[in-house]
């Protein structure tokens, strides 16, 4: 569904897509919307996705005990705006640790994403947006397409976050994740004695600093337990990308925020940045029967091609299936577009198209 935002619903929207219709199933809210005046979070194109009745990727929302008057009397606390509405706090991409139309509402209440087209075919939904007025010289785009394969015992997310600019930038895309780290595919290890704030400014100063390390390889992956089900995140990253662990947190002493991680994926490019991931929920936790089953992630690799504006995201499993998406720059139903692999042509019709792992093997793709 798409929910048109502004009074003449030409002010973005706000995109939900869902695997079934089944309430408790995966489903994912992308916040392609307006600033939403006094209210609104500098929180362009952010993503949300929860399943089995809980958040997956959460949103932190307002930073207030709602009429709770031994805190702050029940207003909102300091750090709504110190926090809460900056950009960091949100799963959205940051740029130069500084927050969308420089943290100020009443530019943000000027602009608005430019939606793409909202699609649903055979197996996949997807929805898409850009917007060029966040930062003065950097235009982002968010692709989020849920698909469903016969790779994959359940549907998995596919999210394309791209920065665009011709001059070098620092560029950060946090996720907020509920639940355990159980599995890294890269080495890493928490400050065991002491940790810093994260920043000093546009809510950085609020994240403690809990492991930082460069990830040393294309691809970025981790897993979480929730309740019975665990939660991967598999990232195709620049080179020379790293991973910042962080807890919400510090320079907080009247312990106004809630204490919630997530891990930031941080690059420095020139010429912008794309980072394309697979969001994958698998396998099950059972505690009374003392059993786990598929608690790694079925995805071996990642790829991200470009051809002119049409680009093809290929994702290979460890059984050696290959789903790919081919995404266009085109609402043009009927126009072609064609991406080149190592020889092989994907060509499809239309703004988008899921090359289905069954149709891959069969022609050796």
């Amino acid at each position: 569904m798409r929910l048109t935002d502004g009074p003449n619903g030409d002010q973005g929207a706000l995109d939900i897509i869902r695997a079934s219709t089944d309430p408790d199933d995966l489903a994912v809210v992308m916040k392609n919307t307006s600033q939403g005046l006094g209210h609104g979070h500098f929180d362009k194109m952010g993503l949300l996705v929860f399943d089995a009745g809980s958040e997956i990727l959460r949103d932190y929302a307002a930073a207030r005990f709602l009429n709770i008057e031994a805190k702050y009397g029940g207003h909102y606390l300091p750090e709504n705006n110190a926090f809460a509405k900056q950009t960091i706090a949100h799963n959205a991409l940051v740029v130069d640790e500084t927050s969308h139309f420089n943290g100020v509402t009443k530019t943000g209440n000027l602009h608005a994403p430019n939606l793409g087209p909202f699609i649903t075919e055979d197996g996949l939904t997807m929805a898409s947006a850009d917007i060029d007025t966040a930062y003065p010289d950097v235009s982002l785009s968010r692709t989020v397409a849920m698909i469903s394969d016969a790779a994959f015992p359940r549907p998995i997310i596919v999210d394309l976050v791209e920065g665009h600019s011709k001059a070098v930038h620092q560029y950060d895309l946090p996720f907020y994740y509920n639940g355990h780290i159980t599995e890294t595919n890269f080495p890493v290890q928490g400050h065991a004695r002491s940790r810093k704030p994260l920043g000093d400014k546009n809510g950085y100063q609020y994240l403690w600093n809990a492991a930082q390390t460069e990830i040393g390889s294309p691809l970025s992956q981790v897993t979480w337990l929730l309740n019975h089900s665990f939660y991967s995140v598999s990232t195709v990253v620049p080179s020379g990308a790293e991973v910042i662990f962080v807890e919400i947190g510090a320079s907080d002493p009247n312990f106004n925020l809630r204490r919630e991680p997530g891990f930031i994926l941080r690059a420095r490019q020139a010429n912008g940045v794309s980072f394309v991931s697979v969001i994958e929920p698998h396998g099950e936790y059972n505690p009374t029967d003392e059993y786990t089953i598929g608690s790694h992630s079925l995805v071996q690799l990642v790829e991200h091609f470009e051809a002119g504006a049409d680009e093809l995201i290929k994702i290979t499993t460890k059984a050696g299936e290959i789903v790919s998406l081919g995404i266009a720059d085109d609402e043009n139903e009927t126009a072609r577009h064609t991406v080149n692999v190592n020889g092989v042509d994907f060509t499809w019709s239309g703004p988008a198209h899921v090359f289905h792992s069954e149709s891959q093997k069969a022609k050796g793709q």
